[in-house]
């Protein structure tokens, strides 16, 4: 079962059970969110989806 998410305007497909820092890593988006000092950008914390990061 494929499930259909937009982000930024951009569809993209998901696998059933996929998380979502899998599918944005799996489309090329290794960064998505900026340090709240610097502006850096900034990816995911851990990736299996247990912290909600």
């Amino acid at each position: 079962m494929k499930i259909c998410v937009t982000v930024d305007g951009e569809r993209l497909d998901a696998r059933q059970g996929q998380t979502v820092a899998g599918l944005l890593m799996s489309s090329g988006r290794v960064s998505w969110r900026t340090t709240a000092g610097t502006g850096r950008p900034r990816g995911l914390f851990c990736g299996i989806g247990v912290c909600f990061d």
